[in-house]
């Protein structure tokens, strides 16, 4: 059963229910990168992203194109949830002791996705889709560590090329783009959350003047984002995206954001670790604040681009951007943290003023018969 393109579907208690594990997970892999993180940490936590994400995503479309509500669809939430559970729990030590519970995890995941695509896809694509992945995660079990990343990698990279390949024929699934919006936006609000949540419990710990200091501007700094993406971002992808072809609604909203949820989440373990060492930021925690706002932004910029967007405005003020997080994370040896979040706050809200500023200049010369973007966006 799959949902006509004429239905509006929003997000049901179910799916709500199965966002509750990523809470968790964001919040492990967010710890990955607390205190002093180098390459190493750096390179983990990606690997150790990338699997969640995806397990999310693939059970986001399949709900996206059949609809919450039938038992079908909520039995697989549940048990992809208790897949990702199992993920989650593992992700202190998946490199290491608890590896063989990360990879089963996944691999329960991808038995879900088999049962749930099977309904709705021919089995030589299903089997295409999920078999070579779950080979390759369950061979991983058995080889030493130094392997086991590439072996994840490649599963999932797996996957990604083989809908890439399938879906411009005909097995190309029909997106209800307000509701897979909807549910990126919901998780971008978690891992907003667990920025908030990571310089709280830092706080908890490290009660001083200069940490509420870091705090409150960390807190303009996530605010100005949250703002600027569910008030702009977002508004523009559900707009531009609705008569467009089904491939661009996966790039943008389904392998697009992975960088920016990454970013985000870097930025969250950053602004922790500030709040807990206000007085110097060691180069680990400036450069996952600093690196993840440069991600953000040119992972934007790719996006407009992918929506149709001319290239001349946003070049400008990404490059801007890019210039003030390079200045800032050159300068964080002689800065105490207070300054670096400020100095990324800054850049964060001047962006979102300009942008409130076209609006309401914009709005001013619109007839006034003409519908608020908002409006048009629903």
């Amino acid at each position: 059963m799959t949902l006509s393109q004429g239905e509006e579907q929003r997000a049901g208690w179910a799916e709500l229910f199965f966002d509750l594990v990523f809470v968790v997970a964001v919040a492990r892999l967010a710890h990955l990168l607390e205190g002093d993180p180098g390459p190493a940490q750096f390179g983990t936590f990606v690997l150790l992203f990338v699997a969640p994400w995806w397990v999310w995503l693939t059970v986001t479309v399949f709900v996206n194109v059949t609809g919450s509500d039938s038992t079908r669809s909520r039995l697989a939430l549940l048990a992809s949830m208790a897949a990702m559970g199992a993920m989650a729990v593992a992700i202190p030590e998946a490199t290491g002791e608890r590896a063989t519970v990360y990879a089963l995890g996944f691999i329960a995941s991808r038995v879900v996705s088999f049962a749930m695509w099977r309904a709705v896809a021919p089995l030589k694509i299903v089997l295409a889709f999920n078999g070579f992945s779950s080979v390759l995660w369950a061979i991983s079990i058995f080889v030493p560590p130094p392997y086991r990343a590439p072996l994840w990698l490649a599963g999932v990279a797996c996957e990604v090329v083989t809908l890439i390949a399938i879906q411009p024929r005909k097995h190309e699934p029909s997106y209800q783009v307000p509701h897979i919006v909807e549910r990126v936006g919901l998780f971008v609000t978690i891992v907003l959350g667990e920025s908030v949540a990571a310089a709280l419990g830092a706080l908890d710990h490290h009660w001083t003047a200069a940490g509420w200091a870091v705090l409150g501007l960390g807190f303009v700094l996530f605010a100005a984002l949250w703002w600027s993406y569910f008030d702009f971002t977002s508004v523009v992808a559900a707009r531009q995206l609705l008569p467009a072809k089904n491939s661009r609604v996966r790039d943008v909203m389904g392998i697009g954001h992975f960088p920016v949820v990454a970013a985000l989440t870097s930025m969250a373990a950053g602004l922790g670790t500030a709040v807990a060492e206000p007085g110097h930021l060691p180069y680990g925690a400036a450069l996952a604040l600093c690196g993840g706002l440069a991600l953000y932004r040119l992972t934007f910029f790719v996006l407009a681009l992918l929506l149709g967007q001319p290239a001349g405005p946003a070049a400008g003020w990404t490059a801007l951007g890019l210039a003030v997080v390079a200045g800032t994370l050159a300068l964080f040896p002689v800065l105490p943290a207070w300054a670096v979040v400020g100095l990324l706050a800054a850049e964060v809200v001047t962006r979102l003023t300009r942008t409130l500023t076209v609006r309401r200049a914009t709005a001013e010369v619109t007839s006034p018969t003409a519908r608020p973007e908002r409006e048009v966006a629903r």
